[in-house]
């Protein structure tokens, strides 16, 4: 049995298996969300801002 999950990021649907270290985990009403890399890049500043997703 393999503990290795399929994800993909919840902003442009990249898929990695398993999640790399270079992706964001975030927590929040539809549980947990993976973010990509560059997707991570494109909106650190609005992550580390705590903003809603929705000002995205």
């Amino acid at each position: 049995m393999s503990d290795k999950t399929a994800v993909s990021c919840s902003w442009c649907g990249a898929t990695a298996d398993p999640a790399p270290v270079t992706w964001t985990v975030q927590t929040g009403a539809r549980g947990i969300e993976y973010l990509c890399e560059s997707c991570t890049r494109d909106n650190v500043r609005k992550i580390e801002g705590s903003l809603p997703t929705e000002w995205w």
